[in-house]
């Protein structure tokens, strides 16, 4: 039979074309130079992609030596090499990025919405809790996400060594989730809400280990359930602005402070934050307490806007040294 035994030829294999030293997007450049040809190059099999131009996506193997030292062919055909693309693409990430930041603006704003239309809370002898804790759960992750990141790597920085944390309003407890498996920390939370600590466990069976799990308990700020001198470190966030009684709660919290422990406390700045502009300044709730103003630092978020504040607090008299000891 003819043709048995004998190999195909490389223009069999592939057809005309491919394989070659000339290139058929060569040839059609020369053709019509009016065209501008896009043709990519894969640095790995130094190949390059005609498909663009004669269709079929076909790829044309070449020399490096046909390339000039413009990057193009020759005949000063131009070529989009590995390292184009790769620009170009970067070029592009901070458009993506900046449409994500419009898209998650726009969703936030929707969700603020529909918060706004529901009940904000409801008054209990301990404070506000919220009216919808799963509606509170899922607005927050979206929401405050960012905001709890830069919140944990500030206490874990602060936090001693072995420390006790305590999370006062933890809410759905993403943030002392957040810090027991991101940082390490043995975290106990605890809110006026039976409804935020069932959701605060259950997100922490979804997102910490079992070993690093937080312990989460149903208490109030104005009488924590805890011994005195139990923790080295208090953390609260957004929560001191609905308590019934902030003084009483600072006196609990001075209570069950270590010496040299400390609070820090992060909550909204007076008129600057919708559905909360009425609210007053926690600073005036931190005035003639039982702890002691340290600081007052505004807290870049959302991005580089202050709509919160950190309060660091220290133990009031109780730590220093009687007289003549």
């Amino acid at each position: 039979m003819h043709g048995v035994g004998r190999p195909k030829s490389r223009h069999e294999r592939f057809g005309a074309g491919v394989g070659c030293k000339r290139s058929k997007a060569n040839d059609l450049a020369k053709a019509d130079p009016t065209r501008e040809p896009r043709i990519a190059t894969n640095d790995r099999f130094n190949q390059v992609t005609a498909g663009a131009i004669f269709g079929g996506g076909r790829r044309v193997y070449l020399p490096r030596s046909r390339l000039g030292s413009s990057g193009g062919l020759e005949d000063g055909t131009r070529v989009q090499t590995g390292e184009s693309i790769r620009a170009h693409r970067e070029g592009d990430m901070p458009r993506l990025r900046s449409w994500a930041i419009f898209l998650g603006g726009v969703s936030a704003v929707v969700m603020l919405l529909r918060h706004a239309r529901r009940p904000a809370g409801l008054d209990t002898p301990g404070g506000i809790v919220m009216s919808d804790a799963a509606g509170y759960d899922s607005l927050s992750k979206v929401i405050l996400g960012s905001f709890y990141r830069s919140v944990a790597a500030d206490v874990a920085a602060a936090a001693p060594p072995g420390g006790l944390v305590l999370d006062v309003g933890c809410g759905p407890g993403h943030l002392a989730n957040r810090l027991a498996n991101d940082h390490g920390l043995e975290v106990t939370g605890m809110d006026l809400d039976p409804a935020m600590i069932e959701r605060a466990r259950v997100n922490a069976e979804h997102s910490v280990p079992a070993e690093r799990r937080p312990t989460f308990v149903v208490g109030s700020v104005d009488a924590l359930p805890f011994a005195d001198r139990s923790f080295d470190l208090v953390v609260s966030t957004l929560s001191m602005h609905h308590w019934a009684d902030a003084a009483t709660g600072q006196t609990e919290i001075d209570r069950v402070l270590r010496p040299g422990g400390w609070a820090l406390v992060w909550d909204i700045r007076p008129g600057v934050v919708p559905l909360h502009r009425h609210q007053p300044d926690p600073l005036d709730k931190v005035a003639g307490s039982a702890l002691q103003l340290v600081s007052v630092t505004p807290w870049r978020w959302p991005w580089r806007l202050a709509f919160t504040q950190r309060i660091e607090l220290r133990p009031g008299a109780r730590d220093a040294a009687p007289a003549g000891a």
